[in-house]
């Protein structure tokens, strides 16, 4: 990456990231991974929920938290086709779009509205999704 790149990371994480450490062990190494990697970006860019990359509704970066409360997707518009969204662990199988209730664990990120974020990725859901499967 170039030193020179623009970082677009949810606040929520960013808060995350350098909170204090908490009784979980595995998440206060988690914590620190993450601080690690993202270092001291020269141009970091932080952002509340979904955000237009470009302005122009082609790329957009997707609140989904879970795992960590910044956790983010990117829905790309294909010009002649449709949408595909680009995630990462964000559900573990297909049912779990159609729980009410997330069953990922919240950690230390406090209480989430985790029936609208469900919403929000029904909404996105394209056929054909290629889901993690354990």
């Amino acid at each position: 990456m170039s030193p020179d790149s623009t970082i677009l990371m949810q606040r929520a994480e960013y808060v995350w990231i350098n909170s204090c450490d908490g009784p979980n062990d595995n998440v206060n190494q988690l914590m620190a991974l993450a601080r690690k990697l993202l270092g001291t970006p020269k141009n970091l860019q932080l952002i509340d929920g979904d955000t237009d990359v470009f302005g122009d509704g082609s790329v957009t970066l997707v609140s989904t938290p879970g795992h960590n409360p910044g956790n983010q997707s990117l829905l790309v518009h294909l010009k002649n086709s449709s949408f595909i969204i680009l995630s990462g662990d964000v559900v573990h199988l297909e049912e779990n779009f159609e729980k009410t209730q997330s069953s990922v664990p919240q950690y230390r990120q406090g209480r989430i509205n985790r029936v609208d974020e469900k919403n929000q990725a029904d909404d996105r859901r394209v056929q054909g999704d290629t889901l993690h499967q354990p």
